[in-house]
């Protein structure tokens, strides 16, 4: 009998799902936020714009030490602005492709900064505040947003936090060649096995290759909505993205109109800075690869990202491992996290 539900079920699931029409554009509006949302935002940015000058009256200590961040606070205060423009222009309904790349990766990555602020903010206001600022900067990775880091720091904080991304590679790996057993089709079983095996074995799989199973996670067993907990959240981590299931396809949803908006301004437009920080963004260690590697590895990227929409950001999620997990550099990173999975694996493949 539970046999029978579990395939009557997966049967409903899949005429649903062949039921809904997708339109080849990606979906370009985002749903508005709650109403508790939207006030600590306008709280926020209240507090923000008085806080100078009231920091100037009431601590003129604090106020001469705050001055010797004038460049991270210009910097900082510029993009709280941006940023609360560009929710409120979204929460309004403006289509996500007439933004350009830049607003909306400051849209994705933002809020992760603004939780360090009320938190400074308050401290440095109250009595005893002038030993905030000094104090802070001997923890400048878990206490100061990135517009106050050193060049070497930027770069140093960087690797940190791509490192704990690289590190979830393996269990995401893992969870895939455990969903193999779920794929009917031999054909298809067979072409997610040679990825994984690619993958494993230090080869990158072609753009054409990962495309072919494109509709596996557009369905089961590799849609978002069909993944477990722990997958999903270790999926999450790949990216640095929310580990809720349903902000997860929303950040994806995002991050998919930055690729494509990025695709238009060109690759060959950025700076040495800016393609450091895509290829960090989307999975890959640029420290020791040169210009044209960095370029040809977001080139890679950005043919597959072309082919996707809002019912395929399963697939964009899992574009880090796919195509980075077998660069020299991350696979230096995973070290043991890499020979994990492949001891798992190995008792199934003899």
């Amino acid at each position: 009998m539970v046999t029978s539900a579990l395939i009557v079920r997966q049967a409903c699931c899949s005429l649903l799902q062949k039921n809904r029409c997708y339109c080849s554009q990606p979906k370009d509006t985002l749903s508005p936020p709650g109403r508790l949302r939207r006030y600590l935002m306008d709280k926020l940015m209240n507090y923000v714009e008085r806080y100078e000058g009231f920091l100037e009256h009431k601590s003129p200590k604090v106020f001469r030490v705050y001055k010797t961040f004038t460049v991270g606070v210009k910097d900082l205060l510029t993009d709280i602005h941006r940023y609360y423009n560009i929710s409120s222009e979204i929460w309004r309904g403006k289509e996500l492709h007439s933004f350009s790349w830049k607003d909306l990766e400051l849209y994705l990555m933002m809020p992760q900064q603004i939780l360090k602020i009320p938190f400074l903010l308050v401290l440095s206001a109250m009595p005893g505040g002038a030993f905030v600022f000094p104090l802070v900067y001997f923890f400048p990775r878990h206490m100061l947003t990135s517009h106050f880091w050193t060049d070497s720091q930027r770069q140093e904080f960087n690797q940190y936090y791509h490192r704990h991304r690289v590190s979830h590679f393996s269990h995401v790996l893992d969870h895939m060649h455990r969903q193999l057993r779920y794929i009917d089709s031999p054909t298809d079983h067979q072409k997610v096995d040679t990825i994984l095996n690619k993958v494993e074995h230090a080869t990158q799989p072609s753009t054409e290759e990962i495309l072919q199973i494109k509709p596996l996670f557009e369905s089961f067993p590799f849609h978002v909505e069909r993944l477990s907990i722990a997958y999903v959240r270790h999926l999450g981590q790949c990216f640095g993205f929310s580990l809720r299931r349903s902000r997860l396809q929303q950040d994806g949803l995002v991050q998919l109109h930055i690729d494509l908006a990025l695709l238009r301004y060109g690759l060959d437009n950025l700076s040495d800075h800016e393609l450091q920080q895509a290829c960090f963004r989307r999975g890959l260690n640029p420290i020791g690869l040169d210009r044209a590697e960095q370029i040809l590895y977001l080139t890679k990227w950005t043919n597959i990202v072309q082919h996707l929409n809002e019912n395929s950001i399963s697939l964009l999620l899992h574009c880090p491992l796919l195509l980075a997990c077998s660069q020299p550099s991350n696979r230096e990173l995973m070290g043991k996290h890499l020979f994990i999975w492949r001891r798992r694996r190995s008792p199934q493949q003899e």
